[in-house]
């Protein structure tokens, strides 16, 4: 009879470790789910502000040489530079972008843009711009980035939670044509490099 008693506990021992070993699997998981979700959050805060950041390149980049870049290499290599360093996208594998490039739609925007810092370029002593000029160049000219994925994140931006629908650009939309124009006139911080 001893015998069997001793293999009854056993066999409740084995019960309760697998019955333990389940629970802190499962409080394991529920503790993960949330860090997968903030880790998913920073990533796409990251690559808002590394967007936001490398189109507000691109636009100073335009009212210093009245042009569009024609590749973002140019943003890291003028002087000043317009942006610290060509950050990746960090969703993408690869850190690629998707590039947004001048078309005719654009025309009306950059007219807009050229008019308002016309009367700026006359301060400094600089000509006015032709309203086609920037449209003369025959060179593909970047006028924004998007991401390279086409999954669906967490956050809203621009009224889309999908990645590649989240256009960094250096043409405002036209209810923001002004607060961008504001903000791409305040004189640069110490070393010409926006470091907002």
């Amino acid at each position: 009879m001893a015998l069997n008693t001793v293999n009854g506990e056993r066999g409740h021992v084995l019960v309760v470790a697998i019955v333990l070993a389940a629970t802190m699997s499962v409080l394991l998981a529920m503790a993960i789910a949330p860090l997968r979700t903030q880790a998913q959050r920073t990533k796409e805060a990251e690559l808002i502000y590394r967007g936001e950041h490398l189109a507000e390149g691109i636009r100073r980049f335009y009212f210093k040489f009245k042009r569009f870049p024609f590749d973002l290499e140019e943003l890291v290599d003028s002087e000043p530079r317009m942006v610290r360093s060509l950050y990746p996208d960090p969703l993408s594998e690869t850190g690629e972008w998707d590039l947004i490039y001048l078309t005719p739609k654009d025309q009306s925007t950059v007219r807009v843009l050229q008019r308002m810092i016309e009367p700026v370029a006359e301060e400094d002593g600089q000509p006015g711009q032709d309203e086609s000029s920037v449209f003369a160049v025959k060179t593909r000219q970047i006028t924004g980035i998007r991401p390279k994925s086409s999954e669906t994140g967490l956050t809203v931006y621009q009224e889309s939670q999908i990645y590649s629908d989240w256009e960094f650009t250096a043409l405002p939309k036209a209810e923001n044509i002004l607060e961008t124009l504001q903000h791409a006139l305040k004189p640069p911080t110490s070393s010409g490099a926006d470091l907002e």
